[in-house]
């Protein structure tokens, strides 16, 4: 009797026989002996930086909580401790190897060994706003570039919500003279999705990456096969209508569809959307950015073949607004898909909206992210809603060029919820090349 006792004690009121330490497995439920806490199944004592961010709010200071010359102020995000953002000429945590420079004197970053030779891509917009007193399939109009960009989606007003067939067409010069003559035009491409209706710009996923060198008129042909842009009228063709120091917007013409796509026309009119595009120079490289696999998270590697500082990353984003956050470490990401205090946060994005289906979204990172000739740098990309990526089998390569190669990473649950299916990661990597 006394042994059923012992043993009823045992199951019913939660007692460890033996009493497991720091760094032993949780027992059923998650439970530990008290002053150890369970994270992610083994108990760990309450100072543990995995530990201290358990049950506290994103922001809570842990780790090294302040900054100093050469370590960032680290705080909790998602449950787990994580180095915080390095900002541009600091070098936190490069006595760790973790930073974004290769040296650090009292508190300035070195990083001399890479001067760029031909820049080093970064993502723009320009806006031309929502007036709304007009409205048919299409809208041509001209760009003209101040400096060499390239042109990579678009947004656009509707008139109604609803499912439509999209095409893009471009031209070199203007669109005037050519409204009529399909044989001048070369389709970018089309796409079938879902308009947000009036008062909105709805992402065109049709990727364009047409480039315009500086000085250069290049003309575009936005149209619905049967639903409307909603657009406004003009004061005269060629008026300028939206401009930033790398482009300028015309205004030019509506335009009805028909059966064949250059029907009739009516000018001047005043397309309304959003102008994305790269200025920088620079190169890219991308993996296939047709996969279907979600997930919250991808983690890969890039290995350079020569020195490269990244500026940008794009990802396969699931239609609508997203927050992302995008991490790196030195080497590969393989065996620290939890270990968040490895990593350090390169960019963090708010109300980020898709550019659409096999379309890549533009995400910049906060500071380049200099990968030295020779060596492997893992990224993580984390989002509060969905991206897509295709099946693969993480280290091999997904996409390659002279300068750099993109591996096949893993899928990831949650913030450094551990390593999941081999993904594909359905990114484009931006950079400039070192001399």
């Amino acid at each position: 009797m006394r042994r059923l006792s012992f043993v009823l004690a045992t199951v019913l009121g939660g007692c460890f026989q033996p009493a497991p330490v720091a760094g032993a497995a949780c027992a059923e439920g998650g439970r530990c002996p008290t002053g150890l806490t369970c994270v992610a199944g083994t108990c760990l004592e309450p100072d543990d930086p995995l530990a201290v961010c358990v049950d506290q709010p994103d922001g809570t200071p842990c780790g090294t909580a302040t900054e100093s010359d050469c370590n960032a102020a680290d705080s909790c995000l998602g449950g787990v401790c994580v180095t915080n953002e390095a900002q541009a000429g600091a070098c936190y945590d490069c006595e760790a190897g973790v930073g974004l420079c290769l040296t650090c004197a009292s508190g300035a970053c070195t990083d001399a060994a890479c001067t760029l030779s031909a820049g080093a891509p970064t993502p723009a917009e320009l806006t031309s706003a929502i007036v709304a007193n007009n409205g048919d399939e299409g809208n041509m109009f001209d760009i003209v570039a101040t400096t060499t960009i390239t042109i990579t989606s678009f947004e656009t007003h509707s008139t109604t919500a609803g499912t439509t067939d999209y095409e893009i067409y471009t031209k070199p010069g203007t669109h005037v003279g050519a409204e009529l003559n399909a044989m001048q035009w070369t389709r970018v491409g089309g796409a079938t999705f879902a308009l947000s209706g009036p008062g909105t710009f709805s992402p065109i996923p049709i990727p364009v990456n047409v480039t315009i060198a500086a000085g250069q008129r290049q003309a575009f042909y936005l149209t619905n096969k049967s639903l409307n842009n909603r657009y406004h009228n003009g004061t005269a063709v060629g008026t300028v209508v939206a401009q930033t120091p790398e482009l300028t917007l015309y205004e030019g013409t509506g335009n009805n569809y028909d059966t064949a796509g250059f029907s009739t026309i009516n000018a001047p009119r005043v397309w309304e959307g959003k102008i994305h595009y790269r200025t920088g120079g620079g190169k890219t490289l991308a993996t296939t950015l047709t996969g279907t696999v979600e997930s919250s998270g991808v983690m890969f590697d890039v290995a350079a073949k020569t020195g490269v500082e990244a500026t940008l990353l794009a990802a396969h984003l699931a239609p609508g607004t997203h927050d992302v956050d995008i991490y790196f470490k030195r080497g590969t990401h393989a065996g620290a898909e939890t270990m968040a205090k490895e990593w350090q946060r390169a960019a963090s994005l708010q109300g980020v909206v898709a550019a659409g289906t096999n379309t890549p979204t533009s995400l910049p990172l906060a500071s380049p992210i200099f990968i030295d000739a020779g060596t492997t740098t893992a990224f993580y990309i984390t989002t509060s809603g969905q991206l897509r990526t295709a099946a693969g089998t993480a280290g091999t390569n997904a996409a390659t060029n002279a300068d750099v190669t993109i591996k096949s990473g893993v899928a990831v649950t949650g913030v450094f919820g551990g390593a999941g299916a081999g993904a594909n990661p359905n990114v484009e990597l931006g950079y400039g090349t070192c001399n």
